[in-house]
């Protein structure tokens, strides 16, 4: 089910990560819309560290069986994510309606 943003209270405010192999296909992506902050973090930060996490578990989801992706733990997802970015592979950040990690309410 789609969210709805409601215009009147500011534009949509969110981060994108897509990640592409070295032959610059496209593996993995993530979205963080979600307006709450945790940890005394800015907003887009938040929604970095949640986004990444999530990108993480979308590159298992997409390359494992199965068995193996309910075998892999969020912790083992991300060392995943870190060999495959120490080999080559890109991660491309899109923050949407922020600057930096500067920017909150």
């Amino acid at each position: 089910m789609a969210q709805e943003v409601n215009l009147a209270d500011g534009p949509a405010r969110g981060v994108i990560i897509l990640i592409s192999s070295p032959s610059n296909k496209i593996v993995a992506s993530a979205t963080d819309f979600d307006q709450s902050s945790y940890g005394g973090f800015v907003l887009g930060h938040a929604q970095e560290i949640r986004c990444k996490k999530k990108v993480a578990k979308s590159l298992v989801e997409a390359n494992c069986s199965f068995e193996l992706r309910d075998a892999i733990s969020p912790s083992v997802a991300n060392d995943i994510l870190k060999d495959c970015l120490n080999s080559g592979w890109k991660m491309t950040i899109i923050k949407v309606g922020q600057v930096g990690h500067l920017e909150d309410d």
